[in-house]
């Protein structure tokens, strides 16, 4: 158990690796507000197994309704937080979720929801937060992103651009919040079973995929193989993801990576592109006089 309480919000709690990282927080010790739709509808018999485990356990567990898509109900749900405790030390972004097929199946109604989601959601649970941390003088932003968020992925394009678009969203956080005593980071998950496109929404215009030949075959392929990529003997655990967060929040502030990859499968690519950039970064942040902002204030 940690030698030191954190007041730690998650969103997207219900399931897949929300699930596991709220379960490893609180049994850590933390004080951990787990946010999700549905509290009291779809997601009524997950809330009572928190509930019940939490009490069960005695672990200082809170479950709370929260649509990261939503303006009220994001700020209801902060209020409700900010009602419970005098602090919030830790927000782990990990609401979200994907859309697979070629790109001309999006409508833009499909689009706009998954960047309203994937995108302007966690913006919305930071940005109702930061007044908080800012006061406070520190604080930890963890935004779950993907390993595709530097390499599109065939027929996961615009799933893809919203992770980009939040990677990006999370790096100028740290520049905005470095030297405030904050720090904001991304952890980039390769495939793992949480993630199959069994568990993905199609498209509204999805079957425009039947006029498209051979690329209708190379997309079944392709999902067809990350299924089995992600299942049989050597199927990556999702727990790695939740013990990344752990691992993050007990390191010391200042000495956290801007980005971590978890995992092996589809993630070796992010490893690449992360060393290739980085110091390609740095000199940009230095022609443009501001290389400070990338230094952690304590």
């Amino acid at each position: 158990m940690t030698t030191m309480q954190k007041s730690i919000v998650v969103t997207g709690a219900s399931s897949g690796f929300g699930k596991l990282i709220v379960e490893t927080l609180a049994k850590d010790g933390h004080k951990v507000f787990a946010t999700m739709r549905g509290v009291e509808g779809k997601n009524t018999s997950v809330a009572e197994e928190y509930k019940n485990w939490a009490e069960e356990n005695n672990y200082d567990l809170h479950v709370l309704e929260m649509d990261v898509s939503s303006d009220d109900s994001v700020n209801e749900g902060i209020k409700r937080i900010l009602s419970l405790t005098n602090r919030v030390d830790v927000i782990v972004n990990n609401a979200g979720y994907g859309v697979p097929g070629v790109t001309e199946g999006f409508t833009s109604e499909d689009t706009i929801n998954l960047f309203n989601t994937n995108v302007v959601g966690p913006m919305r649970v930071n940005n109702g937060l930061l007044p908080t941390l800012r006061k406070q003088g520190e604080g930890l932003l963890i935004q779950i992103t993907s390993g595709s968020a530097h390499g599109t992925v065939p027929f996961m394009g615009v799933y893809s651009a919203t992770k980009s678009a939040i990677d990006t969203i999370a790096e100028s956080y740290h520049y905005d919040l470095a030297q405030l005593g904050i720090e904001s980071v991304t952890i980039e998950p390769g495939s793992f079973p949480t993630e199959g496109p069994g568990k993905m929404r199609p498209p509204a215009n999805g079957h425009v995929i039947k006029e498209y030949g051979v690329v209708a075959e190379a997309m079944n392929q392709l999902f067809n193989g990350m299924e089995e990529m992600v299942s049989g003997d050597k199927v990556p655990n999702p727990q790695d993801v939740a013990d990344e967060v752990k691992k993050l929040i007990d390191t010391p502030a200042g000495q956290r990576p801007l980005r971590t990859v978890v995992g092996e499968l589809m993630a070796d690519h992010a490893r690449k592109v992360n060393a290739a950039t980085e110091p390609i970064q740095k000199e940009f942040l230095e022609s443009l006089g501001v290389a400070y902002l990338d230094d952690f204030k304590k």
